[in-house]
């Protein structure tokens, strides 16, 4: 979808390949659906795909001595404080609540894959629009709302979570 992409239709018709994403989160119904309207337009010819997205790691790019306080891997005091780049295993996103900072096309998919990795507590998906510029004071409130979370117990860690995409079109920012 998108206003700079080709109707479905024509693509279709001449596609050698249709690759269905994100199966795991549409759920069996709505792949079958799209699998059997896609069916309609495309050659016998065409490789027919299903991907899931597995994610493989976070990254801290939070600065160490902002860390004790932001960053969900260092929860544990005896824990290494993780550098920026540093990656942190995705498990760690297990029993935690997340504060997204998202501005993609998707946003369902991304609060699902959260809440499938173990996520007690997602929110932030969906409030921005797709390529949002981030301003500072968004990142505040971000910052305050994972500080309000923080003292609640249920939670095994507290963090804000961006996408790559979200990262890599402001890298300068952060």
């Amino acid at each position: 979808r998108g206003s700079l992409r080709e109707p479905p239709g024509p693509a279709l018709r001449r596609a050698d390949a249709v690759v269905v994403h994100h199966v795991d989160i549409a759920g069996e119904e709505r792949v079958s659906h799209t699998i059997r309207l896609i069916e309609r337009m495309i050659p016998r010819h065409t490789l027919r795909v299903q991907t899931v997205m597995v994610p493989g790691s976070l990254r801290c790019i939070v600065p160490p001595r902002e860390t004790r306080t932001l960053d969900m891997s260092a929860s544990d005091l005896d824990s290494p404080v993780p550098h920026p780049g540093d990656h942190t295993h995705i498990s760690t996103l297990q029993n935690s609540a997340v504060v997204f900072l998202t501005g993609v096309g998707s946003p369902v998919t991304v609060e699902a894959h959260a809440k499938k990795l173990g996520a007690l507590h997602v929110e932030g998906c969906g409030e921005h629009e797709d390529h949002h510029y981030f301003t500072s004071d968004e990142v505040h409130q971000a910052v305050k709302r994972v500080r309000l979370l923080m003292q609640d117990p249920t939670y095994s860690h507290v963090c804000i979570v961006l996408t790559e995409k979200d990262y890599w079109r402001q890298r300068h920012f952060w």
